[in-house]
Formats: structure tokens, C-alpha cells, sequence
């Protein structure tokens, strides 16, 4: 049976390859391309024009390939040949990224299994994005190339000459090149009439190309000679749009327009930003037994991307987690400050010294803070990423290296990505609305399975809500389960978000612990002269007037943050004028010593 199986990142597919190839069954992974070396991957592309063409959108083995100088060592130890490779095996493997920009129908056709890991929308409806800008020089560029004489004399150059030096007409050359003439044509018509509906624009509005004509053979190299002609620069992968457009590829398509407004110049300080969202449909063979698995996408909104039925084969029950995952109410913004966050984030270690190997994944300016949380909690953090990563989906490296995972934040999309996303999913007119941003209330239950109703953040409009819980419960639900809690292998999870997530909510709650009280921390175990594998040596009690000499802070300071860590059990009081000494944790006392 020949399959192909699409994971998040070539990560995965790597090791999903070697099981298969240990078992004696061919398979290969299709290639990324790279015309650098690195550890991570070899150089196989020699050719820096294919990421020229690459970043403008174009596709690289239509537009560079064929006329390349290196393209037989390519064949040979190459991209190309690392492509016929993953064509040819039995079970071939890609990542989501090589689905959503390869024809999904192409790679699946022939193939009797597909299997599809992690959510599949952006491979389904991948996007192609255009910005008001691009769009400006995509208009010039195709302008000069039906109205410039010598971009004229590309078309009209149809003289070969044959093996014996004589020059003739060649007249499907003539044909081809006519046809590319045509196209551009069409291109005009179609930019313009873009162009003028981008400047009318004052909302998110629908649009929807007049007419389609199929891309003309070659149309892909001449765009790409047009532009380095031209010396223009994309802000993004501009053709990819264009050409999905011409050749009416586009499943739906919308002008977004949405205003960002600047840090801290209020409701009126704000920037006007329009942009033209297209998604082409891209789904697998219906010749092929395609499964989908995901815990994230309800089957209703995958019938709708798919516009055929699918069958739910998630077996009924839930399996019973084998390790604790808690989650407690904290509303963890990405545009909160780094030190409020590192204050959470050491008040949950605290909390659970037993934890030695602490893997967070949060928001990405807050990754920094997490790798900073100062000497009494930094060995224990080993594993830090960010939501939207990739690390943060589909990886075993998680429970196999940490003994406890949190999950800080909650990843709120910003209201020009959700309407990105319903215009993706087709709702094009529930994007064209302009929702509030209210307060929500949802019903979850603690530890002991007492109800309880929390208040939370979302849109008023229904279709927004569900979008927004869509991408944000999806992430969320994605980080949870790096712990692989229904394992006896796996680890805890303690997740910081008001958020709905499905999880628990915990009974004990949490503390923050403030880098005052850290350094005060610090300064015990300098004076103290604690070894964390053995035992205490030297002075195993400290006065308040040291350890507030050792961190520079008043007294009133010091004795204040040393009774907040006699409150979390971290340090305990010897005595009413003997001092201060820290509490050893359990996991940290030496057994005794066998008699």
C-alpha cells in the first residue's frame, strides 16, 4: 500500500522515516530546499536564483530548474533528485509547508493512504496574501511588460536554430509565447480592477475575480525576469496570489482592512493597514482513505473546507490522565510586562520544588524572562519555547525531557487574523463585520468537580467567538498535550490563562514570588552555604539584618519578603530572635545511611 503521511515539521517526518526504514519498508521524507550548509540540513540547490524566485512567490522548479547550469548534479544529489525520491517511495512523508504550497491532489494521487497530523485547515485552504503595497508594484511590473518594447521582443522571439546552424520559425514556440502574451493581458484587467476596489475600500470587503484563464506554459519565467528587470522587492510572496487569481485557483478571497494602533497613543493614534487575503482549495485525492488526525477541528468545519462528508472515527470515552494537569486563572497576555510573567512562572516552581525539570511554553516576547528567572530557578527551566513555534505542536522531546510543563499564556489572535481565518474557512461574510472585544463568561469545574464561573475575554459576534476559540482552544489543547498525560511516562502540566481549556482548575490556586523575594532566596543559600545534593554546611540559620545586607534592601523589605516565604514554605522562622533558615525540600533530604 503506497501512503503519505504530512506532519507539522521535518523534525517529525525525519523520525517517522526511520521507523519505517528500520522495518525494511521504502520510504523518504520530501527534501527542504537550501542553498546553504548548515547542521541542520545539507546544501542541496546551487542555484541562488531559486530563492530569489522562492521569495516572490514563484515556483521554483517551473521558474529556475529548467535552464539551470547545476541542474544534473541536482539530479543526481540534489533537491531534484531528493524529490524523485519521495515521489517513488512507498511511503513518502511531507510537512504541512510542502502540502499547502504543492498541489495536495497532486502528491496524493496514486497514493491509497493519506494520513494528515495536527490541523489541517492552512494545508486544506492554504493562504496567499497580497499587501496594498505589492500589489502596487505587481501592477507596474505587468504594465511594462505588454507596453515596454524590449520586454515586447520576448514574445516575439520564436527564431531556433538547429543543429546544423540554420535559423527557422519555431511555431509552437510562436504559440506559447502568444499565449504567455494573453495572459498578461488578463493579468492587467484583473490588477486594475483590484487595485481600484483596494483604494474604495473602508471595510473588510469580499472580492471575487471576473474571470479565469489557465496559466500559460513559461508565464512563471518570464514574471520572474519582468522583476529582476524591474530590480522590485516584495514585502511578501506576491505572485503566489496573482496567479492563484488569474487562474481562478481561489477558493475565496477578501480586502482586509483593520487598524493597528500604536503602544500607548490611544483609540485615535492608530495606522490603517489594507491587505488582500486569497486561499486556494487544496484538498486530497478522493481516490485515497484520508485520515485526519487532530484533536483540535470539529468534523462540521471540515466537511465545509472539504465539501464532502467525513466520518468521525474518534472512539466514545476519554482515556483517564495517568499524570496531573491543573490549570489555574491567570489572564497572560502577550503584551504583558516580562517581569509580572516572571514573577508567575517562579511563584509555580515554588510551589513544586519536587520539579527539577521544568519545560514553559509562553509568549514569545516572554521567552527571555523565562530563561531569566534568576540562579534559584534557572537550572530547573530546560526547555523554553513560544506559541506558534512548531515546537510547541507535535513533539515527544517535551515529556521525554521535563518532569513538568507550563503553559503561560493564553495565545489571543488579533482581530485581523480571525478574520483572516473566516474568510479562510469560507465565512467571508461574517468577516466583513465588525465585532466588540467584551467581557465572556464561561462554566468550568476545580479539582474536586465544584462548578465554577469565570470571566474571560471574546468577541460579541457568534461566528467571532467561535473562530477566536477555534485558533486560540487549538494551541492551547496542542501545548497541553506535549505532556502526553495519559502516559505512565508522562509528565505534569500546570497551564496560566483564563482561557477555557477543558482542564481542571486548581484548588490551591498560586502566588507570584517577585524578584525581591528571589534575590532574597539567593542570598540565604549564599549565606547558608546550602549544597542541594548533600547536605547543609556552615551556618544553616541568618538574621534579617544579613540577608538584608547581603541583598542591599531596608530591613522592613527584607522582613517582609522573608515572611511571604515562610507563607510558601520556602524558608521558616528558627525561633522568635534566632533567625531565618530555608527549608529543605523533601526531594532534596539525603536518605539515611544504611546502618
Amino acid at each position: 500500500m503506497t501512503a503519505l503521511l504530512v506532519y507539522p515539521t521535518h523534525k517529525n517526518c525525519r523520525e517517522v522515516e526511520e521507523d519505517y526504514l528500520a522495518a525494511g519498508i521504502s520510504a523518504a521524507t520530501y527534501p527542504g530546499r537550501t542553498t546553504e550548509e548548515s547542521d541542520e540540513m545539507p546544501q542541496n540547490c546551487w542555484n541562488e536564483d531559486a530563492d530569489r524566485a522562492e521569495g516572490m512567490g514563484l515556483p521554483v522548479v517551473k521558474t529556475v530548474c529548467p535552464s539551470c547550469k547545476s541542474r544534473q548534479k541536482c539530479l543526481a544529489c540534489g533537491y531534484l533528485g531528493e524529490l524523485i525520491a519521495a515521489q517513488d517511495a512507498t511511503v513518502a512523508l511531507c510537512t504541512h509547508k510542502r502540502a499547502e504550497y504543492t498541489s495536495l491532489l497532486d502528491m496524493t494521487n496514486g497514493r491509497q493512504y493519506v494520513s494528515i497530523h495536527e490541523n489541517p485547515i492552512d494545508l486544506l485552504r492554504p493562504a496567499v496574501p497580497i499587501t496594498e503595497q505589492d500589489l502596487f508594484i505587481v501592477q507596474r511590473i505587468v504594465s511594462r511588460i505588454v507596453t515596454d518594447p524590449e520586454s515586447l521582443d520576448w514574445f516575439g522571439n520564436d527564431i531556433r536554430i538547429d543543429d546544423e546552424g540554420n535559423r527557422y520559425h519555431d511555431e509552437e514556440q510562436t504559440i506559447r509565447r502568444d499565449r504567455e502574451y494573453q495572459f498578461c493581458l488578463h493579468l492587467i484587467e484583473l490588477i486594475d480592477a483590484l487595485v481600484s476596489a483596494l483604494e474604495q475600500a473602508e471595510i473588510t470587503t469580499e472580492w471575487q475575480s471576473k474571470a479565469a484563464m489557465k496559466c500559460a506554459t513559461g508565464i512563471e519565467r518570464t514574471l520572474f525576469k519582468a522583476t529582476r528587470a524591474a530590480q522590485a522587492t516584495f514585502q511578501g510572496q506576491a505572485w503566489r496570489f496573482v496567479l492563484a487569481a488569474a487562474s481562478g485557483e481561489l477558493h475565496s478571497a477578501a480586502i482586509l482592512v483593520e487598524t493597528r494602533f500604536v503602544k500607548g497613543g490611544g483609540q485615535g493614534n492608530g495606522i490603517v493597514l489594507k491587505s488582500v487575503n486569497g486561499f486556494k482549495h487544496n484538498p486530497p485525492s478522493t481516490g485515497a482513505v484520508t485520515w485526519f488526525n487532530d484533536a483540535t477541528l470539529a468534523r462540521e468545519r471540515l466537511e465545509m473546507i472539504l465539501g464532502r462528508p467525513v466520518q468521525d472515527m474518534t472512539p466514545g470515552g476519554r482515556i483517564e490522565r495517568r499524570q496531573k494537569a491543573v490549570q489555574i486563572l491567570r489572564d497572560i497576555t502577550r503584551a504583558g510586562k516580562p517581569r509580572i510573567f516572571a514573577n508567575y512562572l517562579r511563584g509555580v516552581l515554588a510551589d513544586r520544588p519536587q520539579s527539577q525539570r521544568v519545560g514553559v511554553i509562553c509568549h514569545r516576547p516572554h521567552v527571555t524572562a523565562a530563561k531569566s528567572l534568576g540562579a534559584e530557578f534557572d537550572q530547573r527551566i530546560v526547555k523554553v519555547t513560544y506559541f506558534g513555534s512548531g515546537e510547541d505542536r507535535s513533539s515527544n522531546d517535551w515529556y521525554e525531557q521535563c518532569d513538568l510543563i507550563v503553559v503561560a499564556g493564553t495565545p489571543r489572535i488579533r482581530p485581523g487574523a480571525i478574520a483572516s481565518y473566516l474568510i479562510q474557512v469560507g465565512e467571508v461574510g461574517a468577516a466583513c463585520r465588525v465585532p466588540d472585544w467584551v467581557t465572556v463568561y464561561w462554566e468550568g469545574q476545580n479539582e474536586s468537580g465544584e462548578p465554577i464561573k469565570v470571566s474571560s475575554r471574546g468577541y460579541d459576534d457568534e461566528a467571532w467567538r467561535a473562530a477566536h476559540r477555534d485558533l486560540v482552544r487549538a494551541q492551547m489543547v496542542q501545548a497541553i498535550g506535549r505532556g502526553r498525560g495519559i502516559l505512565e511516562t508522562g509528565c505534569a502540566v500546570v497551564v496560566l490563562s483564563a482561557e477555557e481549556c477543558g482542564l481542571p482548575i486548581s484548588d490551591a490556586g498560586m502566588e507570584s514570588l517577585n524578584g525581591g523575594s528571589t534575590k532574597v532566596l539567593e542570598a540565604m543559600r549564599r549565606l547558608t552555604m546550602e549544597n542541594p545534593k548533600e547536605h547543609y554546611l556552615g551556618k544553616s540559620i541568618v538574621s534579617t539584618r544579613e540577608v538584608a545586607n547581603a541583598t542591599g534592601l531596608s530591613l522592613v523589605r527584607t522582613r517582609e519578603l522573608l515572611r511571604g516565604l515562610e507563607r510558601r514554605g520556602l524558608a521558616r522562622k528558627a525561633g522568635e530572635r534566632l533567625g531565618w533558615a530555608l527549608v529543605v525540600p523533601a526531594h532534596k533530604v539525603p536518605a539515611p545511611c544504611p546502618a
